[in-house]
């Protein structure tokens, strides 16, 4: 492996690893509605 293709590679691993999938979008969305107590149920 290439020093170029690993900096490739840690670069789409870091993205995938930040942006929030949809499991979290769920809970925000469920939080805004009733208040911050409610996303955890």
């Amino acid at each position: 492996m290439t020093f170029s293709s690993l900096i490739a590679l840690f670069g789409a691993m870091f993205l995938l690893a930040i942006i929030p999938g949809p499991a979290v979008f769920a809970i925000i969305a469920r939080s805004f509605r009733p208040g911050s107590c409610e996303g955890y149920i």
